[in-house]
């Protein structure tokens, strides 16, 4: 099982005041693209991509996490080249699609 890097753990929490219209349009774009509240501040922050196309993503997504999942179940009984390839595809996936 990959351990999480201290620098990864996301820790520490920012707060915005905004005003009534800022804040329908922040529910609305959140709405659209499918993405958390954090994760749609997160993008807009660090000037990443947000479309539409994640909250249709987001089914294929769970079936992806539940791949990488039993990928990384299989790992703790293996440890094969094939499993890193099949790692670096799934996770190439799961970049294309958020």
């Amino acid at each position: 099982m990959k351990s999480i890097r201290p620098s990864e753990v996301k820790s520490k929490t920012v707060k915005a005041r905004v005003s009534e219209e800022e804040y329908r349009k922040l529910c609305q774009k959140r709405e659209e693209s499918g993405l958390s509240e954090s994760e749609l501040i997160r993008r807009a922050i660090f000037g990443l991509e947000v479309s539409g196309c994640n909250a249709k993503n987001q089914k294929a997504m769970e079936h992806i996490c539940k791949i990488h999942t039993l990928l990384n179940q299989a790992r703790l009984e293996m440890d094969d080249c094939v499993l890193d390839a099949l790692q670096e595809e799934v996770t190439g996936l799961c970049q294309s699609l958020s």
